[in-house]
Formats: structure tokens, C-alpha cells, sequence
């Protein structure tokens, strides 16, 4: 039921997210993306980011980390849709500002300590884009926002009800992102 809950959440949140500008995407750029910080952190991430106008885009990036250690596991996964605002008027350019959201799902297993915890929050972004050829950017971000977290934290094999709950202010994103411009 929980796993359920999350995925109408998540269909939510992308239908939510990309309504406003699906009709505008066949004639515009479209750009793909991979966060490197992230792939140092052996996450596995992708982008892809859209331009609804001359100087707003939205971008949608998944990650997933398997990380497994022996018996201690960090695994997680998170889906964070942004519209972004670029007030040169030029989409992949020097800066930008945005809003997104976040979606995630944690489960860890760190020395005896287990931890699974839904969250899904929203903030405020920003970063600049070096042009380093035609096509290819290198893009730093970074986000803070509210998240909203509801799950279960114990220590023997038993897990408790709902434990880990509530509203903090925290980091949604950090990033040195490689982009390439498709069309």
C-alpha cells in the first residue's frame, strides 16, 4: 500500500510538473544530462531538460544508488522536477534561478541501525552554465528547500510504527552537471 501511495504521488507530481508545457516541446531544445557529483558518489542519474519558452526550461531528473557494502546497504532513490528561469533570455547559458520539487525514497542499513523513509519537498535552485562547445555545457546547481519525511528507523530485526516523521529545511540538490544540447 505504501509503495502504491508513492507511485500515485509521483505520477502526481509529474503530471503536475509537466502539464503546462508538453504542447510546446516538439519544435523546441531538448538536452540531456548526467549530474557528475552524483556518479562520484556511484548514484546513477539522468536528465533531460525542456524549453517551453525563450527563457524558461523544465528539467526532470531521476537517481538511483544500489550501494551495497558487505551487510551495510545505502540505497535510495529520488525523482526532482524543476522550472528553471533564465533572465539572459538565453535557455543554457550563464544564470538561472528555479523551483523544484523532490521525490525520494531511502533505505539504509548502516551498523545495525535500519532506516527506510519516504520524503517529498520543494525549494528554490539556482546555478550558472559554462558553454564549453556548440553543444556541451558544464552546469552547477544548487537547491534548498522544505522536505517532508515519513518513515521507520529501529535496530533489531522488528521495524516500529512510523518513527521518522516531519518537516525540516535541507539541501535538495548539489551539482556539477554535464549537459549535451540534442536538437
Amino acid at each position: 500500500m505504501k509503495h502504491t501511495l508513492l507511485r500515485t504521488r509521483l505520477l502526481l507530481l509529474l503530471l503536475l510538473c509537466s502539464w503546462g508545457g508538453v504542447y510546446h516541446l516538439h519544435a523546441q531544445r531538448l538536452i540531456a544530462k548526467t549530474n557528475l557529483l552524483y556518479l562520484c558518489s556511484g548514484t546513477l542519474n539522468a536528465g533531460l531538460e525542456f524549453r517551453l519558452s525563450r527563457s524558461t526550461t523544465f528539467n526532470l531528473e531521476g537517481q538511483y544508488n544500489p550501494l551495497t557494502f558487505g551487510e551495510k546497504s545505502l540505497k535510495h532513490y529520488a525523482l526532482q522536477p524543476e522550472l528553471r528561469v533564465w533572465p539572459s533570455g538565453r535557455p543554457q547559458a550563464r544564470w538561472f534561478y528555479g523551483f523544484m520539487g523532490n521525490l525520494s525514497r531511502k533505505e539504509c542499513n548502516l551498523s545495525g541501525t535500519y532506516r527506510f523513509v519516504d520524503s517529498f519537498g520543494g525549494g528554490v535552485s539556482g546555478g550558472y552554465v559554462f558553454v564549453l562547445k556548440e553543444r556541451l555545457r558544464l552546469e552547477t546547481t544548487l537547491a534548498f528547500g522544505l522536505v517532508m519525511e515519513r518513515g521507520r528507523e529501529w535496530e533489531t530485526t522488528q521495524p516500529l510504527k512510523c518513527n521518522v516523521k516531519g518537516l525540516k529545511f535541507s539541501p535538495l540538490k548539489a551539482g556539477v552537471t554535464l549537459t549535451y544540447i540534442l536538437k
